[in-house]
């Protein structure tokens, strides 16, 4: 009898089930994680919902009443603004400043190209990483007049400006920066350390859940950005679709990623090819509400052969 069973539970078991066992998938839904107990850390976020809700909250139609009824005062940011998981309490290192990047985006659109695994190494620079993750996913600089009624945004764009992605660094060979695993903090524009001393236990773990075809480029890169999703901060206004949103997202993350790494004349390569409970894991993510979506690794290329 060959066995069926769904993909969490089931490998090599001896129960024949078929996918989407309808327990399974009830199991993996009601599990208490961060999201759904009081003590979740995506403190920022819900520190949001309830200014939200203080001004009314959410209508039946999905616009948040401060949105609705409100009119912007010069300087205030409306609805829900930036969240962010990033632990605002922790020492964070500021990226260093962002850049033009001097070069039409037509050329960097032209110039793009998947690197292979052997031109991903070679080191990174401070400069050009905090560049990349500037356009990436960062807040946009608010030097601007405080006059200007328009909230602050990043660089790409999102539902309902509700920015449901965060970024993680896996950092082996950044210039200047020690040998770990990151997370960034878009709103303060700078990398935050939520892991302690275990950074170069969680590199090796990173190499581990890229197998077979996917191995070289883990081991090989000098820096990854690891795009994940927080749902419920979608799902709280747009439900199930909420899902698909964060999606398109992460493909915007990417591509901002990639022309950015062009113009800087980095060799980079997006790829999805991870063992999903693995990288969730070495993350601390709890795989349902919060999960790994997409990989970009990238490198000056100088020491390839």
């Amino acid at each position: 009898m060959q066995s069926t069973l769904g993909p969490v539970f089931s490998v090599d078991g001896g129960v024949d089930r078929p996918p989407g066992d309808l327990a399974e998938d009830f199991h993996e839904a009601s599990k208490i994680t961060r999201i759904t107990h009081t003590g979740w850390t995506d403190v920022r976020f819900v520190q949001l919902l309830a200014r939200d809700d203080a001004v009314g909250g959410v209508q039946s139609g999905g616009e948040s009443s401060a949105v609705q009824d409100q009119p912007a005062q010069p300087g205030q940011v409306q609805g829900l603004g930036e969240p962010t998981s990033a632990p605002g309490l922790l020492p964070a290192r500021a990226l260093a400043l962002r850049r033009p990047l001097g070069m039409p985006t037509s050329e960097a659109m032209e110039r793009r190209r998947s690197a292979s695994a052997a031109n991903l190494g070679g080191g990174v620079s401070w400069a050009d990483a905090s560049d990349v993750l500037h356009y990436a996913y960062c807040d946009r600089d608010r030097d601007r007049d405080p006059d200007d009624a328009a909230p602050p945004s990043r660089f790409v764009p999102s539902g309902g400006a509700l920015y449901p992605l965060d970024l993680y660094l896996v950092a082996p060979g950044v210039d200047g920066l020690p040998a770990g695993v990151y997370q960034l903090d878009p709103l303060r524009r700078a990398l935050v350390n939520p892991f302690g001393h275990s950074g170069p236990e969680r590199l090796d773990r990173f190499r581990r859940a890229a197998p077979s075809l996917m191995a070289p480029i883990a081991a090989t890169a000098s820096a990854t950005i690891v795009v994940t999703a927080s749902f419920e901060r979608a799902r709280y206004k747009y439900g199930l679709r909420g899902y698909r949103l964060s999606l398109l997202e992460a493909g915007h993350v990417v591509q901002n990623a990639a022309l950015a790494a062009s113009a800087l004349g980095l060799h980079a390569l997006g790829w999805v090819g991870f063992v999903d409970h693995e990288l969730d894991d070495l993350l601390d993510l709890d795989g349902v509400t919060q999960s790994s979506l997409y990989a970009f690794s990238f490198g000056s290329g100088s020491d390839a052969g």
